[in-house]
């Protein structure tokens, strides 16, 4: 995969951009092939639970990619850190692909952190997706000009 994304020139612009710019199917078939090249699947701990996976990436632009084609394939991405960078690897974690169910045990005590920048387009039914401190959501409602 490694050889694949350098000859496409794709790190020029990012990969982000490469996912925004494919489609269902190729997202779908790209989300794919990142999981087969750097993921593993989990077995769930009882019968009636969904197997899961996770897939391993340094930190930086392609696992942000990871976390948005997920996203955009209808799973709410996770990120857990691991240890790499205690070994003298570059910090390292894996995202998790899970259902796209928030619970209250995903969040933490609630604190005030003033004005953030946040990216937010409306889409036009009022929704808005944002991204802040590695959670990617939809919110609805975004009230539309003119309305």
């Amino acid at each position: 995969m490694t050889s694949l994304v350098e000859r496409s020139g794709v790190m020029a612009e990012g990969p982000e951009k490469l996912v925004l710019s494919m489609s269902s199917k190729q997202r779908a078939a790209w989300l794919e092939a990142i999981i087969d090249a750097e993921g593993h699947h989990l077995k769930a701990e009882k019968e009636e639970w969904k197997d899961y996976i996770r897939i391993a990436q340094v930190d930086g632009p392609m696992q942000e990619a990871i976390k948005l084609a997920a996203y955009l394939e209808g799973y709410r991405p996770t990120y857990s850190a691991n240890s790499a960078e205690k070994k003298g690897f570059k910090p390292a974690g894996t995202v998790g692909l899970a259902k796209p169910i928030v619970a209250p045990s995903t969040f933490q005590e609630p604190k005030s952190m003033g004005e953030q920048p946040v990216w937010a387009p409306i889409t036009e039914l009022g929704t808005w997706t944002a991204g802040l401190g590695g959670q990617v959501f939809l919110i609805g409602s975004a009230a539309k000009e003119g309305r």
